[in-house]
């Protein structure tokens, strides 16, 4: 489900569903006999990386791999993969950065680009995130 958080916090309002996340897993690989997807993990609702490249190119938002020194720039957040298979999103709203992680209770602020870089930093290093930029 933080797929869908994800795409929906970065897009502030609810973009997608599980069942439209579902439907994108199945259009790009049909799902075995037993109703299972390599794309996403059954119970859990945990997609992969091909489902958010997807769903934001469907979004006219095709993202890109970003370079630390790119997420200046990044004014329509991102999408990072903390490891494994949870997705969290970041956006900028008025000037300050936010965590926008589904399991955080409330957004939680970064601060300004400086900050950003920084949590992103420590994500890449300790948890071998991957970070892609979405622009608007």
């Amino acid at each position: 489900m933080c797929l869908k958080h994800t795409l929906n916090n970065i897009f502030q309002r609810e973009a997608y569903t599980s069942i439209d996340l579902d439907r994108v897993a199945d259009g790009l690989t049909p799902p075995s006999a037993l109703g299972l997807s390599i794309h996403r993990t059954p119970i859990l609702g945990a997609y992969d990386i091909n489902i958010l490249e997807l769903a934001l190119q469907q979004h006219g938002k095709p993202p890109r791999l970003a370079p630390l020194r790119w997420l200046a720039a990044a004014a329509g957040g991102l999408g990072i993969g903390s490891g494994g298979r949870h997705w969290l999103g970041l956006r900028p709203l008025d000037g300050v950065w936010y965590n926008l992680d589904s399991h955080l209770d409330a957004p939680q602020p970064l601060g300004d680009a400086a900050a950003v870089c920084a949590f992103v930093r420590q994500a890449v290093c300790l948890r071998d995130a991957k970070v892609l930029l979405v622009t608007q």
